[in-house]
């Protein structure tokens, strides 16, 4: 199985961080289509939701989820210096395993759900 990761400077991430209680949501932009729990994410701008109460990452396009994921946060050696977004390649796309914002010590990590079988 092969894992990539993702850098995305300023040109393809665009973030914005809003913080209430125990949700957050910021705003990203996908350079090319991912695959969240079985759904194909286009490339292009979305915001992303996360509640940790519930443990759901929901990806949003003009206010409609358009993909809802279960998915943990777990924290980090160091402050992500930029987003990352990690994904590993399988039958049904790039599959999304985590994202880390820029300055954040903590990643959100996404469930195996409707993951499909893994390539070589």
């Amino acid at each position: 199985m092969r894992r990539q990761i993702l850098l995305f400077s300023v040109l393809t991430a665009l973030i914005t961080f809003s913080a209430f209680a125990e949700s957050r949501s910021k705003k990203v932009a996908f350079s090319k289509t991912v695959v969240v729990n079985g759904v194909a994410v286009k490339a292009g701008e979305y915001k992303l939701e996360f509640d940790s109460e519930k443990s759901e990452l929901s990806i949003l396009k003009d206010g409609k989820i358009v993909a809802q994921a279960t998915a943990r946060a777990e924290t980090t050696a160091i402050k992500a210096k930029a987003t990352l977004i990690e994904t590993t390649h399988t039958d049904s796309g790039d599959l999304l395993i985590s994202i880390t914002f820029r300055g954040e010590d903590q990643r959100i990590v996404v469930a195996k759900e409707g993951a499909g079988t893994a390539t070589k």
